[in-house]
């Protein structure tokens, strides 16, 4: 699976969360999309069920 490809995909589909990313390199994981916005589990849902990313290669950051 092309990741770098999918996520800059995804990142385009953002827009109905109100949510803005960005694609950066990681020096441990490669490619990372940072998102802006408390959506965390919106985003991660929609990233998985469109197949953009694994659900165990998604981590998602909280408080």
């Amino acid at each position: 699976m092309d990741y770098g490809s999918n996520l800059k995909d995804g990142k385009h589909s953002l827009e109905k969360y109100s949510c803005n990313g960005t694609i950066v390199e990681h020096p441990e994981y490669g490619e990372v999309m940072q998102l802006s916005g408390d959506q965390r589990q919106q985003i991660k849902d929609f990233l998985v069920n469109v197949g953009i990313v694994k659900e165990e290669n998604c981590k998602v950051h909280g408080f």
